[in-house]
């Protein structure tokens, strides 16, 4: 993509308020994160501001879930979130510890 490629605007915004409102705050707060005013953050999330994909590491960082959230449909908040604490692990070894908990949770539950 180039800086003047855009992501379609409705479906990102609901994207971003969903992810907003699980962390749960404010469009402020996320405007603060994000370093914008409240408005553009309120435009964002109506879908009547378009978003740079150049803006979106940025925003997904604020909103603590990966780039991936923003365009794949079939990840759920609750995947995006999972995703996004692995990917925040310090090391590999914690990554590979992560791993194997939610694999031994995946055979108790399929118990």
């Amino acid at each position: 993509m180039t800086n003047d490629d855009k992501i379609d605007a409705p479906k990102l915004g609901e994207r971003i308020r969903k992810a907003r409102e699980r962390l749960g705050i404010s469009q402020e707060e996320l405007a603060k994160r994000i370093e914008r005013d409240q408005r553009g953050v309120s435009l964002y999330e109506s879908g009547q501001r378009k978003i740079f994909a150049v803006d979106l590491p940025r925003i997904a960082q604020a909103l603590e879930v990966p780039i991936s959230y923003f365009f794949d449909e079939s990840l759920s908040d609750t995947e995006a979130k999972v995703l996004s604490e692995f990917q925040q692990l310090p090391s590999k070894q914690a990554q590979e510890d992560a791993l194997l908990i939610l694999q031994i949770l995946r055979r108790a539950h399929q118990s």
